[in-house]
């Protein structure tokens, strides 16, 4: 989430309240919740682990073929094509700052939301050629693909836009301060940060089915492909399996300590992969019928500030990006 001054907090709150109808959400608002600043690791971090050459690296995704991991970085803003086999940086694209990144549908392009711009772009991988632009609302903070329509996160706009290829299909306020966005069974979960809610929503047209209260504190979500989502309660060190759909449900809550933020799910090996920045550990859980609690696995020491990570698919490595000046990566092989 992005840091900001309290006056300028005060003012975007009221903003809200005028502009986007929020009578119907819960009050007060609360504080946006934010990724712990991570101490150096206690030891020598796991795996192998290269620097980027690149400031704060945040955004990760690996591309179908397992070939190629597509990184972000804030400075400079752009996007890093990396071999998963060497973790040697192919390619730097020069697309603005983002701080998440997801695979389109098909797995060979990836969707990039630019925070600088307003601007949602997709990349081929590995050409990095651009396939689609739109603008959005304000600092577009995360996307997911609907089978061709995305689901745009406008963090500081408190709405959702839909787009498709280079056409905004319109846009629904009525969030405090959207932040992390997953799929399942054909719908989006958006996490309002500030409103500390799970909202659903359906494209062709885009429309709000569903909202649940999720954590003390939720950043992100990641979709468990059985009709539910992880969210991470980042300020309440804990971890929520949701059911989504028209009346969503918390179903099952597990701790996770010092504030669980960064996400990833192996589907094909049933794991959920859960790093906390505030002591650098990457945590595996395995997962079991929908709604069930996850069971703790190994852990694994990270390299500082372990804000994003993915799955290598063809292996079950986990590439994890370390949002430090040093601008580390670190592949772990479970």
């Amino acid at each position: 989430m992005v840091r900001r001054p309290a006056y300028l907090i005060a003012a975007f709150s009221l903003g809200l309240l005028t502009a986007c109808g929020a009578a119907s959400l819960p009050s007060p608002l609360h504080a946006a919740p934010e990724p712990a600043s991570a101490p150096p690791p206690a030891g020598t971090p796991v795996g192998t682990v290269v620097s980027l050459g690149v400031d704060e690296p945040e955004g990760v995704a690996v591309d179908a073929s397992s070939r190629y991991a597509v990184v972000a970085s804030r400075d400079p803003g752009a996007v890093e094509i990396v071999d998963t086999t060497t973790l040697r940086v192919l390619k730097t694209i020069p697309i603005g700052a983002a701080r998440h990144l997801e695979l389109a549908t098909g797995g060979e392009q990836v969707i990039v939301p630019s925070e600088t711009d307003d601007l949602v772009s997709v990349l081929a991988i590995p050409s990095g050629t651009v396939v689609s632009a739109v603008t959005v609302g304000r600092q577009p903070h995360d996307a997911t693909d609907l089978d061709g329509t995305l689901v745009v996160a406008d963090e500081l706009g408190g709405a959702v836009t839909a787009t498709r290829g280079e056409e905004n299909l319109g846009t629904l306020g009525g969030l405090y301060q959207p932040g992390g966005v997953a799929q399942a069974d054909g719908l989006a979960a958006v996490v309002d940060v500030r409103g500390r809610l799970l909202d659903v929503y359906a494209v062709d047209p885009l429309r709000l089915v569903g909202r649940v209260a999720v954590g003390a504190g939720p950043t992100h979500a990641v979709g468990l492909g059985d009709g539910t989502v992880a969210v991470a309660d980042t300020t309440g060190d804990a971890m929520l399996i949701v059911r989504v759909g028209a009346h969503p449900a918390v179903l099952a809550s597990f701790p996770v300590p010092d504030g669980p933020y960064g996400l990833a799910v192996d589907l094909t090996r049933h794991r959920l992969w859960v790093a906390s920045s505030g002591d650098d550990t990457l945590r595996m859980f395995t997962l079991g019928a929908a709604g069930s609690t996850p069971k703790l696995g190994p852990t694994y020491l990270t390299v500082q500030q372990p804000n994003s990570l993915a799955v290598v698919p063809s292996t079950g490595d986990v590439i994890v990006a370390g949002a430090t000046p040093q601008g580390q990566l670190q592949e772990i092989t479970p």
